[in-house]
């Protein structure tokens, strides 16, 4: 694409900047209303989501093994009416033993998810000239 002819007040085509109305100089931080560039990392505050995906596969396997949990506690006989086995001969330990194993994995998956949420939340760093302590 052959460029235009550059007039006193025009520059070429390929050197013109977009017009976003306000410009910044490169060591004044970006704006917090425009997205970074790709070679800028973003700021903790910035992320797109504030855990990582553990935290969602945690969540995510506590709600099945809670739901699990409460089907079981509520109609023990799901599993041999849904798979036509009866592993305990009627005992119902299965049962009781699949209500004890969903308990103790949502259990952890809770308390695994609220350790990665409050990892992901630092309190916020002091800056030059922040007061440590109450008011002034």
């Amino acid at each position: 694409m052959p460029l235009r002819q550059a007039g006193p007040d025009r520059r070429p085509s390929s050197d013109r900047r977009p017009s976003s109305g306000r410009r910044s100089s490169p060591d004044q931080p970006p704006s917090p209303n425009r997205r970074p560039t790709p070679d800028q990392p973003l700021s903790p505050d910035r992320r797109s989501s504030p855990v990582r995906p553990r935290f969602w596969l945690e969540t995510a396997l506590g709600g099945l093994s809670g739901l699990l949990f409460l089907l079981t506690l509520l109609w023990p006989q799901w599993i041999e009416t849904l798979l036509g086995l009866d592993p305990d001969a009627g005992s119902g330990t299965v049962e009781w033993l699949v209500v004890a194993l969903a308990a103790a994995v949502t259990a952890a998956c809770a308390l695994g998810a609220r350790f990665e949420w409050r990892r992901e939340r630092p309190a916020p760093a002091l800056r030059p000239g922040d007061r440590i302590g109450g008011p002034s």
